[in-house]
């Protein structure tokens, strides 16, 4: 039997969007917005491009995300004063404000996820997955001719 890694870390990305979008929606937010509030919580005041390339997301995606958060009042963009062809995203008291609800509830999920394992083993499964993730990093570098 073949089996197929890929297809579990699939399955797991959809259930992870699906809960996030049902514990954040009672507070007006999807997974997907807080996957950019969680980066700027650790580096506000960033360009846009910047929070693309994290989330590995193209323009488009993360063009759509910010214009929600804006709508919402969650973060601002401006013009950056020293490259005008770059946008600053930054949180406001709105989006600061949620932070906590965001952090609890992707605490709950990693604890449900994990309850059944000992420390070891937690330790041990996240440096496997970071192990894949860097290794298709370095591969996508090396591919795009980059070291």
């Amino acid at each position: 039997m073949v089996q197929s890694l890929g297809r579990l870390i699939s399955i797991l990305y959809r259930k992870n969007q699906g809960y996030l979008n049902d514990a954040l929606a009672p507070h007006d937010l999807t997974a997907s917005e807080q996957a950019v509030l969680m980066y700027l919580y650790k580096h506000n005041e960033i360009s846009q491009e910047e929070i693309a390339h994290y989330l590995q997301l193209d323009k488009a995606s993360i063009t759509r995300t910010l214009q929600s958060l804006i709508n919402k009042e969650f973060v601002t963009k401006k013009k950056d004063t020293l490259d005008k062809r770059c946008n600053v995203v930054s949180i406001t008291i709105k989006g600061e404000a949620i932070k906590q609800t965001i952090v609890e509830k992707l605490q709950d999920w990693n604890q449900f996820l994990l309850e059944d394992f000992d420390e070891e083993q937690q330790q041990f499964i996240y440096d496997s997955l970071l192990e894949i993730v860097e290794k298709v990093e370095k591969h996508e570098g090396e591919k795009n001719g980059r070291k």
